[in-house]
């Protein structure tokens, strides 16, 4: 399925969802589903930090990504099994 990148940008904006995207021309694009600004920014380690090859891939990783941040969410407000892990 192909996403619009604009679109998943946004869609990532309007659910209050921060992500820190860096690219070279040579290494594709490198992302991290929190702000710049965040205190975790400077913990995070290589799980934190995906790397996709095209803009293409990057909607469709960044959309995948943000559906697990969503579960996980809700997971905690119900007080599911994610929640107590």
């Amino acid at each position: 399925m192909t996403r619009n990148l604009a679109e998943t940008l946004q869609a990532l904006y309007d659910s209050e969802i921060n992500v820190s995207i860096t690219m070279l021309w040579d290494g594709g694009f490198d992302f991290a589903l929190c702000s710049y600004m965040d205190k975790l920014y400077g913990e995070l380690g290589e799980p934190g930090w995906r790397q996709v090859r095209t803009a293409a891939e990057l909607a469709y990783a960044l959309h995948e990504a943000a559906l697990q941040v969503i579960r996980l969410r809700r997971d905690w407000a119900t007080g599911g099994a994610a929640a107590r892990a």
